[in-house]
């Protein structure tokens, strides 16, 4: 089961995700970045989106396989 609301979930669930604080900091960002302003609802869907994004591409990694880059890097003086 993923940890992610689908589009079935209640908006109430959904809505738990972002606060009204980092919703308002999206906002502001998406301001100085795009020089539009947008509305609470857009930036708040856009802010999941972004979340989302994130989860399904960010892997950290193990501690085995950072030994193992370092020990790459230091066999390839990268």
């Amino acid at each position: 089961m993923d940890s992610y609301p689908s589009q079935k979930e209640p908006k109430s669930f959904i809505k738990a995700l972002l606060s009204e604080e980092q919703i308002k900091e999206f906002q502001g960002i998406y301001k100085n970045y795009y020089g539009k302003e947008i509305s609470r609802d857009e930036a708040y869907e856009q802010g999941v989106k972004l979340i989302r994004l994130i989860q399904l591409i960010y892997k950290p990694m193990t501690e085995i396989e950072f030994q193992q880059l370092q020990k790459r890097r230091i066999e390839t003086k990268d």
